[in-house]
Parts: structure tokens; C-alpha cells; sequence
């Protein structure tokens, strides 16, 4: 369950459904999909930058590129709000996705989360 405040506030890229959003939601998570915002093509970096804009977290399936622009960002000294990368189902169910994620999300606070790269 999200503490206002406390908890991050997140981004779901285009490769996350949708439903997540929703089910954040439910937990009082401050969560916006890519969709939301009409940047259903927009790309990774795109993605980040617009995280960075509105100080979310990042999430997203698309370890390899994620995992690049996070290195790239490191070395460039960009600050980000950080990225949790998770297996694309079925190679991680989505119900074990959505539990890994939760617990992510509960061990840290927002602030915690700065320049960090997550792997579920």
C-alpha cells in the first residue's frame, strides 16, 4: 500500500498492460502509463525523460535497452527516479511480476529509489 509522500510515484512504459496502472491504483499509487499521456510510440528514452519530468519511477520490460540508456545516464551524470526491469510475460507471469513489484515498491521510499536500477 502506497504512503503519500513516502511511496514513488511511477511511469509505466508502452510495454507494461495497462491493467497494472489500474491495480496500482487501487493500492493509492500515484501511476501513469505511457498510454495516459498518448506516448504509446514513443521511444525508451523518450520514456525516461518524461519519467524524469514528472519524478517518477520507471517501469518497464525492455530490459536491454533500459539497462543501456541507464548506463549511458549514469556516465552523463543524469539523475533519473529510478527503473525497476521486469521479465516480459510468460517468462515472468504477470501475477508474479505484480508481486515482485509490490514488494519492490514497499522496501523503498521515493527518494530511495534515485539512480537505481531494479531487476525483477
Amino acid at each position: 500500500m502506497a504512503v503519500v509522500g513516502l511511496s514513488a510515484r511511477i511511469y509505466l512504459d508502452h510495454n507494461v498492460r495497462t491493467q497494472l496502472a489500474t491495480e496500482l491504483r487501487s493500492r493509492h499509487f500515484d501511476v501513469v502509463h505511457a498510454q495516459d499521456l498518448g506516448l504509446g510510440r514513443a521511444s525508451d528514452e523518450e520514456h525516461l525523460e518524461v519519467a524524469v519530468e514528472q519524478g517518477r519511477l520507471l517501469v518497464s520490460h525492455d530490459q536491454k535497452d533500459f539497462k543501456r540508456i541507464a548506463a549511458e545516464w549514469a556516465m552523463a551524470e543524469r539523475a533519473h527516479f529510478g527503473i525497476v526491469l521486469a521479465r516480459q510475460p510468460p517468462a515472468l507471469p504477470y501475477r508474479a511480476f505484480v508481486g515482485r513489484l509490490l514488494v519492490i515498491l514497499d522496501e523503498r521510499t521515493a527518494e530511495e529509489f534515485v539512480n537505481l536500477v531494479r531487476w525483477i
